[in-house]
């Protein structure tokens, strides 16, 4: 049970960094680009796509809870406004990050099923451990009894 848990873990964590790495991979490679003191839109440009990402985090935690609502019609616009000037000088490079995120969300995706499976037998050996349990406590039980000469009524022929 141990190692079926160890497994799970070791999937997960590698699923997530699966997930991660290709982006990871593009932001370090353009990182002085996306993150540079020079002037960019409004401000310095590594202080834009810092906010950008801020603001796209944001954004996206709310569509993850249902708060569809702060992005309908003009504020909806506003953040997509915001989004793109901020985040312009990573706008440069947009297939290179899809494909990355595609990518890394593909390679996630293959850990998934295996990942439901572990988790799915881990709670079989659980289950299995549990009524292991209760089955020796019955045991233990039924031999008290028996070495007590209680059960049967005390007699092979039915009399007490």
């Amino acid at each position: 049970m141990k190692t079926t848990k160890r497994k799970i873990n070791i999937l997960k964590i590698t699923s997530v960094l699966m997930l991660l790495a290709p982006i990871l991979t593009v932001v370090g490679i353009n990182f002085n680009s996306y993150f540079t003191v020079k002037k960019g839109f409004i401000t310095a440009q590594a202080v834009e796509v810092s906010a950008g990402f801020i603001l796209a985090a944001v954004s996206g935690g709310l569509l993850l809870i249902g708060k569809t609502k702060a992005f309908k019609g003009t504020r909806g616009l506003a953040v997509a406004l915001a989004l793109s000037i901020l985040l312009k000088a990573v706008m440069n490079d947009l297939v290179l990050i899809l494909t990355a995120l595609t990518t890394g969300s593909l390679l996630y995706g293959v850990f998934k099923n295996p990942i439901k499976t572990l988790e799915q037998t881990y709670q079989y050996e659980k289950q299995a451990g549990i009524q292991a349990i209760a089955q020796k406590n019955v045991n233990r039980e039924l031999f008290k009894e028996l070495n007590n000469g209680n059960i049967g009524g005390g007699n092979l022929d039915g009399s007490v």
